[in-house]
């Protein structure tokens, strides 16, 4: 009996040592606030985003003229292309994205960054999807100095992304010769404005993709099973778009403070800084990346991945679910059969744990493999913590 507040007081621990160590897990990095990249993005999300700038809109005019001359000014010549849009109220809107592609000697494969600079009629968009816009500026200034780029940069802003992607579906049906060439899409959009950058969507078969994001440094924050859940979800973004269209692309996004979304508290002033920087960390590293590597096709091999400790991405092929879901239910199995031969096998509460592990473990591997791990990791922790 004297073991038994012991023991409730190591499970209390490792309870909040688990807590805490998940909290530190999603909390984006801390601002460098005297970086010169930071502070040109922070000035240019804080005139970009003075107010509403809805597409067909006077202020998004006066966004892309602001847009169009802070990419100028870094010796570039934008690429401006009209459309035209229905929106889902049944309305024609004139649409202008903008994009611009840094060209890499002997290569025409081509990495491809999007985000909207377009608003909702109700709140300025600092983070949806300013920070964004701002985060791509940097990376498309850095990029046009780099005269070893080994990868084709493209930055496409599109317009009327607020109004049903408009503005990349206008994009894909006018460049259908960029289906063999781009490798990788990465969009950036927000349904919030402060927490860490999370990668919370990718294209089927994925692992290549993932390792390219885990290789860049950019830090990534995500989970295959959340990826998969998204999947079956009807929530739509630019990337959609790209997906549909069979485009390799991955989506990040942050989600805290969705109470600002779409609203007019969505300000410069409301946008959480760190978060800003994640934004500018990720598109910076990515690009860096791309840029300084040839990158081959994407493994076309699904993957499992999850956040173990801050700014560490565990990632393995698929292939290796089976494995440990195998060993995880071999050690419970011996674990049985270790206690029926000394016959204290009985139904404690770690037996049926083990038994319940097992049973979802076999059962997600079959039916969710992305999200198995979540059973047949802590089975077999559970497993070797009762024989040890």
């Amino acid at each position: 009996m004297k073991s038994l507040p012991i023991r409730i007081a190591v499970i209390i621990a490792a309870i909040a040592a688990g807590v805490l160590l998940g909290l530190a897990q999603i909390q984006p990095p801390r601002a460098a606030e005297d970086s010169p990249a930071f502070r040109r993005m922070m000035g240019n999300i804080r005139r970009l985003a003075a107010e509403a700038h809805p597409s067909g809109s006077a202020e998004i005019e006066t966004v892309r003229t602001t847009l169009l001359a802070e990419i100028e000014g870094m010796g570039l010549t934008p690429v401006v292309e009209d459309a035209i849009g229905t929106t889902m109220n049944g309305e024609t809107l004139r649409l202008q994205n903008i994009w611009v592609r840094l060209d890499a000697p002997d290569t025409e494969r081509c990495v491809l960054f999007v985000s909207h600079y377009d608003s909702t009629w109700n709140g300025p968009g600092a983070a949806d999807d300013m920070a964004a816009v701002c985060s791509m500026l940097e990376a498309m200034r850095e990029g046009s100095q780099n005269s070893g780029l080994q990868t084709d940069l493209a930055f496409l802003f599109t317009d009327g992304e607020e109004e049903g992607m408009l503005g990349a579906f206008a994009f894909v049906q006018a460049h259908p010769e960029l289906n063999g060439e781009i490798e990788l899409v990465v969009n950036l959009e927000a349904r919030g404005n402060r927490g860490c950058l999370l990668l919370f969507e990718t294209s089927p078969k994925a692992y290549g993709l993932v390792k390219t994001v885990v290789q860049s440094g950019a830090k990534p924050v995500g989970t295959s099973w959340a990826a998969a859940v998204y999947a079956m979800m009807p929530n739509n973004t630019d990337l959609t778009v790209f997906l549909d269209n069979g485009y390799a692309g991955i989506n990040f996004a942050a989600v805290e403070g969705v109470e600002t979304y779409h609203m007019p508290t969505d300000s410069f002033e409301n946008l959480n800084r760190d978060t800003a920087w994640q934004y500018l960390q990720t598109t910076l590293s990515l690009a860096r990346y791309a840029g300084n590597n040839r990158l081959g096709g994407p493994a076309p091999r699904d993957s499992v991945y999850f956040p173990f400790l801050p700014g560490v991405l565990v990632l393995y092929p698929d292939f290796w679910s089976v494995i440990l879901c195998c060993l995880s239910c071999a050690a419970a199995l011996a674990y049985g059969v270790y206690e029926a031969r000394n016959r204290r096998l009985k139904a404690s509460f770690g037996s049926v744990l083990m038994a319940l592990l097992m049973v979802l473990s076999v059962g997600s591997l079959v039916f969710f493999p992305s999200g198995s791990y979540l059973f047949y990791l802590p089975l077999l922790a559970t497993a070797l913590t009762a024989f040890f």
